[in-house]
């Protein structure tokens, strides 16, 4: 069996696959297994993905071996059998460790981690431990760089003042930060650094300092990670530690960034990038150029964004670190999803997950998962998009990665949400909170409340939405994120207008404007000017409602951004089609179409049918309004999405109205009722009694017409009042 996944692992067609059960694993093991014996696996292509273990750890086990031949040199003349045989039991471990390193170089993972098992029984020698520890955290094998660093710890000491024992316990923080264990975490970081202080070790101290601030980052305390990042920066700069220097002006930038402080951010990457090019750190330069693409993606510069990440994967394919590559890939993804080119979005993710399968590195794994999860539910595929975020869901629960674990269940709660399930979502964004909480992970928190408050939308209760995005807009202005607190004035704006208040809708609109303005955040910008376009409609002020819908169009056009301009060509065929203006209206209701048929946004497809429908209506042309309504509802259905169904039920029933045909327009606007009420969507449900009040109504049945309009009623005076 070792034979086999050896030469399996050669062939590199498949390292990990998922099963959905044990029938379906052990079919594929045994068709493997024959294809073994029979040699006909195919044969190994030239590229492989390899591990580039740290330098200096490799340097360490040189200089061992060298001290090691030295000293049987010695034993050899003084006729010491016992120390010639130990030292020859030392040199044997120390050439299969350097063995081992060349094999993880060279892309043979599983020849590497057999042998970095078998020393991890066998050696003592803590610079093996050492290795083998950055080969298993690299790999993703939590328990056995867990192994390693307690069996190091165990062999330097737990209560000894020595720099061994003071790294061991720094490795231990590292992984129970991994494993979302941050409590833990930071008992082992404070036990470090007492130790290192106690030496006046101050690289170790200057290493810890900065681990401590990126935990207490990602629990959201920005002032303290500052602190210590600040710590970390001043001691590196005392001893001219210029790598440690510019790993603490990248990990300000993140800081920075996270406040909404673009040009702080900045500031600190391009420190960052000037000390690793002075010194020819070529894998801190790709980390500062990844940093520096994801600064430029949030302002929008796209085109700038992607020649950083590009510039960040081609050091990190000349270094042969897939790691760093699997990120860039991963980057790219995301920008080219932004611009709507979904295909080549996937194709980036694809290579990401390529690698860090064939790396072992299951976080990774995790997120690339999650990656395309999203992907697929912009694409309408919900079906698909669930087994991902299930497979992200499942790793992260076998890493016991709580940070991950959260995230998917926020993921599936938005999935669940878009397919009317709203049941399930909410029990998904509670499940994603209750982690945040116990993580103290406050940014996760944020995004929890605001998902929470869309829901709570959805269902009508105005009230319970609002006090969810207040909590969601209390958490980013303490940690100063104010790319979440426009989010959120947003998220807010959307409910007044709801209500109907629209001075108090237009306030939070403006709020979020002006963040999004001082951030250079275009895409958030775009939406802005959107929905004040749609507030700008409900007052009639169709003038500047269209101003609005230009400008967030301009915007989208600008960065590329094919999911906004369908939206903006969508809202401007709204506003054509108020004025009567029927032929410029379909023209960019046309135009919608065409993008989201172009980057495959089922969404947005079967809502430019729905905008196609209500036009050729208004033009009497009932044939072709039909064809359009049920194309619209074809494509809900497929993707599950109830209030889209709902929707087109109701425009079913006004065509059927229209038609004469009052029996069937019943059918619809009960169909279209029924999920509404299924889901608690108030305001749908709100429209719904009103269609049939009218249609009861013109039936000449007056009491049933009349308790229609009541309910209805009802319901929109509770929306205003919520």
């Amino acid at each position: 069996m070792i034979d086999f996944k050896k030469r399996l692992e050669d062939t590199r067609q498949i390292i990990y696959r998922y099963f959905d059960d044990k029938s379906g694993f052990v079919k594929e093991v045994d068709s493997h297994l024959r294809a073994y014996v029979k040699g006909d696996l195919p044969k190994t292509p030239s590229s492989k993905d390899i591990i580039v273990l740290p330098t200096a750890a490799i340097e360490e086990i040189e200089k061992a071996k060298t001290y090691a031949e030295q000293k049987a040199l010695e034993a050899e003349q003084a006729h010491d059998n016992a120390e010639k045989t130990r030292i020859k039991l030392e040199k044997m471990q120390l050439q299969t460790a350097k063995d081992a390193a060349e094999l993880s170089k060279e892309g043979k993972i599983e020849y590497a981690r057999e042998k970095f098992s078998e020393l991890l029984i066998e050696s003592v020698d803590l610079r093996i431990l050492s290795l083998a520890y950055e080969f298993f955290n690299c790999t993703g094998d939590l328990d056995s760089a867990f192994e390693a660093s307690r069996k190091w710890l165990s062999i330097s000491g737990p209560d000894q003042k020595s720099a061994a024992t003071a790294s061991a316990y720094g490795n231990l923080g590292v992984l129970y930060k991994t494993r979302g264990d941050f409590e833990r975490a930071e008992e082992m970081y404070q036990k470090s650094l007492v130790i290192d202080e106690a030496l006046d070790r101050k690289e170790g101290v200057a290493i810890t300092y900065g681990n401590l601030g990126v935990l207490y980052q990602i629990r959201g305390d920005l002032e303290r990670a500052e602190e210590m990042y600040q710590k970390s920066l001043t001691i590196n700069e005392e001893i001219g530690r210029k790598e440690g220097m510019a790993n603490a002006y990248g990990n300000l930038g993140v800081l920075y960034k996270m406040r909404g402080d673009i040009q702080k951010s900045e500031e600190m990457y391009h420190k960052s990038l000037a000390i690793d090019e002075k010194i020819g750190r070529k894998e801190g330069m790709a980390n500062a150029y990844g940093n520096l693409g994801i600064l430029y993606q949030i302002r929008g510069d796209l085109e700038h964004a992607e020649e950083m990440f590009q510039k960040a994967l081609t050091i990190n394919e000349t270094l042969g670190r897939k790691e760093g590559m699997a990120n860039n890939y991963s980057s790219l993804g995301i920008l080219y999803i932004t611009r709507g080119d979904i295909e080549r979005s996937e194709e980036m993710h694809q290579k990401a997950l390529a690698i860090d399968d064939a790396l072992g590195s299951k976080a990774g794994m995790a997120n690339e998962y999650g990656n395309l999860g999203i992907l697929y539910m912009k694409r309408g595929d919900l079906a698909r998009a669930e087994e991902m975020h299930q497979r992200a869901l499942a790793i992260n629960e076998a890493l016991g990665r709580k940070e991950g674990m959260a995230n998917a269940y926020g993921n599936l709660g938005i999935l669940y949400k878009t397919r009317g399930d709203l049941a399930r979502a909410e029990e998904m964004f509670q499940k994603a909170l209750t982690i945040n909480e116990t993580l103290g992970r406050k940014e996760g928190m944020a995004n929890d409340y605001s998902n929470l408050g869309i829901l709570y939308k959805t269902r009508g209760n105005l009230e319970h939405a609002e006090e969810m995005y207040q909590k969601a807009l209390t958490i980013s202005e303490a940690l100063g994120s104010k790319e979440g607190m426009a989010i959120d004035y947003s998220n807010l704006g959307i409910l007044y207008k709801t209500r109907g208040d629209l001075d108090r809708a237009e306030e939070m609109y403006q709020k979020a404007l002006a963040i999004d303005e001082a951030l250079g955040r275009k895409e958030g910008m775009a939406n802005e000017y959107g929905n004040l376009g749609i507030l700008y409609m409900d007052r009639g002020d169709l003038e500047r409602a269209e101003e609005m819908y230009q400008k967030s169009l301009a915007i989208n056009e600008e960065i590329g951004r094919k999911e906004g301009i369908a939206n903006a060509y969508g809202n401007l065929g709204i506003l054509y089609q108020r004025r009567g203006d029927l032929e410029h209206a379909e023209e960019v209701f046309q135009k919608s179409l065409a993008i989201n048929e172009e980057i495959g946004r089922k969404e947005g497809i079967a809502n430019a049918y729905g905008n196609l429908g209500i036009l050729y209506q208004m033009r009497g042309n009932l044939e072709h309004a039909e064809e359009m309504h049920q194309k619209s509802l074809a494509i809900n259905e497929e993707i599950g999405r109830k209030e889209g169904m709902a929707i087109g039920y109701s425009n079913l029933g006004i065509l059927y109205k229209m038609r004469g045909n009052l029996e069937h327009a019943e059918e619809m606007f009960q169909k279209s009722l029924t999920i509404n009420e299924e889901i608690g969507h108030k305001e749908g449900m709100a429209i719904g009694y009103s269609n049939l009040g009218i249609l009861y109504k013109t039936l000449g049945d007056l009491e049933r017409a009349e308790e229609m309009h009541q309910r209805s009623s009802h319901l929109f005076t509770e929306l205003k009042k919520s």
